[in-house]
């Protein structure tokens, strides 16, 4: 891992602390510290114009490995491009492409 990649991976899990020790502590049963982990970064996610591939993976529940099949296909292909050899998208082309991809399986078993 380059000093880059761990430099940013400090002030990413720096700020994921910190928002994790601003969060409210919730009046139930706790959640552990992977759960609250988890949350962060989907909310980290949730506000994030474009995402890589881990990222992409995270917000459509579904593997890496899934992701670039998906984005290598013929038919609905993932809308992704690429900065360097690293995988890109766009959050609001994803959501797009998930409603396309619903409606394709529809009409599929429609068949």
């Amino acid at each position: 891992m380059s000093q880059l990649e761990e430099t940013l991976r400090t002030i990413i899990d720096e700020r994921i602390a910190a928002h994790l020790a601003s969060l409210p502590q919730p009046k139930t049963e706790p959640v552990d510290n992977d759960t609250a982990k988890q949350i962060a970064q989907y909310e980290l996610i949730a506000h994030k114009p474009y995402l890589n591939k881990k990222e992409i993976a995270l917000y459509l529940g579904c593997s890496e490995r899934s992701v670039e099949e998906w984005a290598a296909r013929q038919e609905n292909l993932l809308p992704v491009g690429y900065a360097g050899s690293d995988m890109r998208a766009k959050r609001e082309n994803l959501d797009k492409w998930v409603e396309r991809e619903a409606q394709r399986k529809r009409l599929k078993l429609a068949s």
